[in-house]
């Protein structure tokens, strides 16, 4: 019988900083450089899976790209997400109408077994 491979909680914490390396630059008006977003999901069964900024189309966020691109209207209860921003903290990102945006509410209605943020040394 095989066995589940080890989990490892800091390589799954070092992944969505490699993903990011791949986010894809984007004009922008106000010539800022875009976010470098990865994000990393861990299903309760070992399967892993990633996304970054862009991947499949111009402007898409990382964890939009991951939850409803790539795996839409799938439970991910117990699913662990890694990302190198917050992407399903409840209220981590609100509009000046205090209305959370759609990535943090998806995170959070798909209830993940955890969310862990990821960033690089000196980074906060």
């Amino acid at each position: 019988m095989a066995t589940k491979p080890k989990f490892d909680p800091r390589r799954m914490m070092e992944k969505p900083i490699e993903v990011m390396r791949q986010s894809v630059e984007e004009p922008r008006a106000d010539r800022k450089a875009s976010p470098l977003v990865g994000v990393v999901l861990v299903k309760p069964d070992g399967t892993v899976d990633t996304a970054y900024r862009g991947e499949l189309r111009h402007g898409d966020h990382g964890e939009f790209t991951l939850l409803e691109r790539k795996h839409p209207n799938e439970r991910l209860d117990g699913s662990l997400l890694f990302a190198t921003l917050e992407p399903c903290a409840p209220g981590a990102r609100q509009r000046a109408a205090q209305v959370p945006s759609v990535q943090t509410e998806k995170g959070f209605w798909r209830r993940f077994g955890l969310c862990l943020q990821a960033t690089l040394p000196g980074k906060p």
